[in-house]
Parts: C-alpha cells; structure tokens; sequence
C-alpha cells in the first residue's frame, strides 16, 4: 500500500511540472518570448515542491502521533 501512496505522489508531481511546463510552451508560441516558458516551468517546480512538502508535515506528524 505504501508503494501504491508513493506512487500517486511521483505521478502528482509529474503531472504538475508536465501541465505547468505545457502551459508556458504554449505562451512561448503565443508571445515568442522565452521568458513565459521559465516563468511557468518555475512555477510548476514550485508548486510540485509545495505539494511534496506537505506531504512531509503529514508524515512527520503520523510519526510523532505513533511515539
């Protein structure tokens, strides 16, 4: 089962990083500038690390909860 959660959480950050990075290639072609495709790649970095880090404070607080 644990495999299965670790899983979803590299899919999720994928997914996250592949939408984000789409999005900012899509505005490159619409602006030809290639500062929107770092802009939304950056933002996709940060939201997937946002997600992973809330995944850590779960995890640290289901091994506190257990001692």
């Amino acid at each position: 089962m644990s495999s299965e959660k670790d899983s979803e959480i590299g899919e999720t950050t994928f997914g996250i990083i592949a939408i984000f990075t789409t999005i900012g290639v899509v505005g490159v072609a619409m602006t030809n500038e290639g500062g929107t495709f770092v802009t939304w790649f950056w933002m996709g970095i940060g939201l997937a690390a946002t997600c992973l880090l809330y995944r850590l404070v779960i995890i640290a607080e289901r091994i506190l909860d257990t001692t």
